[in-house]
């Protein structure tokens, strides 16, 4: 449902979804089995919530400091896609979690609907 995305800005939905997207298809490319590539993504409304979900499969648990997985990356320059995904989530007063569970990783984003 991406009309409920209407409370954020374009420039933010870029961001949001351009960082999660990317960080899910480079933790996809990792995985040597094809047939376990997967990326998943909703967008849905639930009474007043918005909610974002994305699923990918990832055979490493990542490494979390403060609720935020941390960059494999080598180099300065990386490490800024989950901190611009909550900024972005703050900047909304959203709640976001990332988690991994049964070689799954996941992202959820919940933004309160004004009314």
């Amino acid at each position: 449902d991406g009309n409920s995305l209407s409370i954020l800005s374009y420039n933010d939905i870029y961001c949001l979804f351009g960082n999660a997207i990317d960080n899910a298809i480079e933790a996809s490319l990792k995985i040597e089995d094809h047939k376990k590539r997967l990326i998943a993504l909703k967008v849905f409304k639930k009474n007043n919530l918005i909610i974002i979900h994305l699923d990918n499969y990832c055979d490493e648990e990542p490494m979390m400091i403060d609720g935020l997985p941390q960059t494999t990356k080598k180099g300065s320059t990386h490490g800024y896609g989950t901190k611009s995904i909550k900024y972005i989530v703050d900047k909304y007063n959203g709640n976001m979690q990332f988690s991994y569970k049964n070689r799954i990783f996941s992202l959820d984003i919940l933004f309160f609907q004004q009314s």
